[in-house]
């Protein structure tokens, strides 16, 4: 009976222990997630990434594209939200920067994955190699458009991918910066 009292006992031990170490790591995750957003190196981890590849659907033909990271260009991905007044803002704002963005941009293209409507999105960036598209449905699970350590500091999603929170702590400046910082290369992520 003692044994197996002795046993029950580091058997708790080791649960609450595992359990604090899980929580250590998840704290610690969280942390820098929220780093990330709140210094400038944010831009560059979550929202100036490189895609060496990926799949989506193309918002005006409804044909599947694979895009592909060439030797030339680099792939960005730009999310917006058509519910979104904050990516709404930042649509305006990329449309009035078009020139200097365009004398920055010769080697990127942009790609913009728009969650819902894509109304707001279809005159971004004109006059640049840039693409609409938009998930195949909202049902997609959201982790295999994005790297999936940066889509919690991007969007919420319930169960079937909706998206039910969306932040953008990203400025027209960051996306500048971004696009434009051709010695400090973003880091390259693969999906």
């Amino acid at each position: 009976m003692i044994i197996v009292i002795s046993i029950v006992q580091i058997l708790l031990v080791t649960l609450v222990i595992v359990n604090a170490l899980v929580l250590c790591v998840m704290y610690a995750r969280v942390s820098e997630l929220t780093r990330l957003a709140s210094v400038g190196g944010g831009a560059h981890r979550l929202l100036g990434f490189e895609v060496p590849r990926f799949e989506a659907v193309d918002a005006n033909t409804g044909k599947v594209i694979n895009f592909c990271k060439k030797k030339t260009n680099r792939l960005c991905l730009l999310i917006v939200s058509s519910g979104c007044q904050l990516c709404q803002k930042l649509l305006n704002a990329l449309r009035d920067e078009t020139t200097e963005i365009i004398e920055d941009a010769k080697d990127l293209e942009f790609v913009v994955y728009c969650q819902g409507s894509v109304r707001g999105a279809r005159s971004l960036l004109m006059g640049i190699e840039s693409r609409i598209v938009t998930l195949v449905s909202h049902d997609t699970d959201l982790t295999t458009v994005l790297p999936i350590s940066s889509v919690p500091a991007l969007l919420t999603t319930d169960t079937t991918g909706s998206v039910v929170r969306h932040t953008y702590p990203f400025s027209i400046h960051d996306i500048l910066t971004v696009i434009s910082n051709r010695e400090e290369e973003p880091s390259t992520r693969s999906i």
